[in-house]
Formats: structure tokens, sequence, C-alpha cells
């Protein structure tokens, strides 16, 4: 079984269950970049450097209510979806395996508004995730330091709604004021010509 949680919130507080997720699976390669030569058959293709599209998930979910308190709270979750300046944090638990899965999205589609005061059924959201390739770690004391040293813009979403962009070769300081004692902390970018040091790595995403 696994448990979903948006922001901090898990989706059984809102009183909706997934029926069913999609997109979690390996990510889609760019069109190889080619040149053409006059007067050459085909092309040349630049094999060196290889990029991903974004991720793109598909979620169902259901309301178990359509009571006036659970139109409410789907009200509130599609709060959830548009954070100013920021993306939304999925984390994934699996309840047998412990394995926790982190991802920062930008909601792309969503049906929920469409049954706040009507009949509540199944809705579907669609999500992207802009920087799919990452490092995620953990991250169990009230402050972080993370040591970068790369040519390529990178990204830290320290999971506590707090975002760094736009960070190259240097060391970067988080101080946790939230009061949690564990945050997945996602360092994403062409994070494959970096070399990234200072905290525990949980799992890495290539492709």
């Amino acid at each position: 079984m696994r448990t979903y949680n948006f922001d901090g919130y898990d989706l059984d507080y809102f009183g909706a269950r997934v029926t069913e997720i999609t997109g979690l699976e390996g990510l889609k390669a760019r069109s190889l970049d080619r040149t053409t030569w006059p007067g050459q058959h085909g092309s040349q293709p630049n094999r060196l450097v290889l990029r991903f599209q974004d991720r793109e998930i598909s979620m169902f979910l259901f309301f178990e209510s359509i009571s006036m308190l659970a139109r409410q709270k789907a009200s509130q979750f599609r709060a959830l979806l548009y954070p100013h300046g920021r993306p939304v944090r999925l984390t994934i638990a699996d309840d047998e395996t412990g394995e926790v899965l982190s991802y920062d999205l930008d909601t792309i589609s969503e049906e929920i508004s469409d049954f706040v005061y009507n009949d509540m059924a199944e809705v579907q959201l669609k999500f992207v995730e802009t920087d799919p390739i990452k490092n995620v770690y953990i991250c169990n004391s009230s402050s972080a330091s993370i040591a970068i040293a790369s040519n390529n813009a990178l990204q830290i979403s320290w999971g506590d709604k707090m975002l760094s962009e736009d960070l190259f070769t240097g060391t970067y300081t988080h101080n946790y004021e939230d009061g949690k004692s564990l945050h997945y902390i996602i360092v994403s970018g062409v994070i494959e010509e970096a070399t990234i040091t200072g905290l525990t790595l949980l799992y890495t995403v290539r492709q």
C-alpha cells in the first residue's frame, strides 16, 4: 500500500484515495540532435549529449463522500495544487518496503473545481516534473549544507517549501524552521556532470 502526501498533507486527510497513477516509470529521451552536411548522405548525430523530456504524471482520485465537509476538503486540496512561486511537493511512501519517492510538480490540469459544488466522483489530475533528472537526499537535522561543483545551473528544493535556483559551484546552507525532524532534499539539473557532497544520498534518477 502506498501513502500519497502533497505539501505535508496525506490524501486521507482530504477523504481521497488514488485509484490510478501513471508516469512514474522511465523518462523519454529528447530527439537526437543531428547535423546535416552538404554533399554527405544522412546526418551526423550528437551522441555525447543525452537529455530527457519532462516527466508527466497523471493521477486519478476518488472522493469517498459527497458531504459538505468533503466538498470543503476538496476545495482545500485544490488550493494546494497551485503554490505561489514554487512547485508542489508530492511524496509517495510504500508502506511495505519503506521506499520513499519525492517529486516537485507543477499542475497542468485538474477537474476538482467541477465537483466542489456538485456530485463528487473520480477526478483526474495532470502534473509535470520539469526537472526530472535529480538526486534525492535525506536530512534528519535542523539544518542542511550541500557543496556543489558544477558548470551548469542546479536547483535545490529543500523539502520545506523553500526553493533555491540557478546554483553553480559553491556551498549552500539551509536552516529549517518548520519543526519537522525529517526532510527530503531534491537537487536537480545536469546532475551527471556535477559533484555534490554533504548529505546522505537516498536515490538518484538518471533516466
